[in-house]
């Protein structure tokens, strides 16, 4: 997993990423938590987004700043819906309410809601070239 956000404080002055504000949409699981983790070993400030379509995201967000924090970083949770202009804005108020600013964003986040659908789109591209 991750092996301490204090072991990689040398690399703050060599990256630029130390204190910098990053948001990572969809960060509470998958590729996005991973990045999350890694922004933060580097001692980046973390808003770690989700979108409450399960409650298990809420759950997941949350363990994850419990994990940054616990290891010595900082991070926030904040509920947004990238498909909605309001929840984003009110998102990045929040981020820079707290943080004053912004500077890294890794906008990943992504659903599949059919992946049946997906399956078979993705067959019918390769089967028949579409």
């Amino acid at each position: 997993m991750l092996s301490g956000i204090k072991t990689h404080r040398w690399i703050e002055a060599n990256n630029g990423i130390g204190r910098k504000v990053s948001i990572v949409t969809g960060a509470s699981r998958g590729i996005c938590k991973a990045i999350a983790l890694k922004l933060a070993s580097f001692g980046a400030k973390l808003a770690v987004n989700y979108v409450a379509i399960e409650v298990s995201n809420k759950v997941d967000a949350d363990d994850l700043v419990e994990t940054i924090t616990h290891l010595g970083g900082e991070a926030m949770v904040v509920e947004a819906d990238m498909r909605d202009s309001e929840a984003v804005k009110t998102m990045l108020e929040q981020v820079t309410d707290r943080w004053s600013k912004i500077d890294i964003l890794v906008n990943n986040a992504g659903i599949n809601i059919d992946t049946l659908l997906m399956e078979e789109h993705f067959l019918k591209s390769v089967v028949v070239g579409r």
